[in-house]
């Protein structure tokens, strides 16, 4: 009879507790891919595919799906002083279990460096 009682919460407290901890991975990994992606971007003779290529490869490496990844400005130059990474991740379509309470929920991170031209 107790077990029948307590089970079901016990279950749902692991399966709240994992979907809690994927989110918090989630959103140190586009953190990690932001900053990465900024990094191979200041470099001098980097480009934008450079940037985008290393937050791909950083964010297909977990499994996350649908992000996008914006950097700016577009075309990086030798007077380019700034450059900036933003990575948008949708929460519904990454998460396993409980997609249903992220519907419109989008976590994104921005990293800016100077850059070493």
């Amino acid at each position: 009879m107790e077990m029948a009682i307590c089970l079901p919460i016990v279950f749902l407290v692991l399966f709240f507790s994992l979907e809690a901890a994927r989110a918090y991975f989630l959103r140190q990994a586009i953190d990690d891919a932001s900053y990465a992606a900024c990094r191979a971007a200041k470099v001098p003779g980097a480009s934008q595919m450079d940037a985008q290529f290393v937050s791909q490869k950083i964010l297909d490496s977990i499994g996350a799906i649908d992000y996008s990844t914006i950097v700016s400005p577009t075309n990086i130059t030798d007077a380019t002083e700034y450059v900036t990474v933003t990575i948008s991740l949708p929460m519904n379509k990454n998460m396993a279990l409980t997609s249903a309470f992220f519907k419109n929920k989008i976590i994104s991170s921005s990293s800016t460096l100077k850059t070493e031209r």
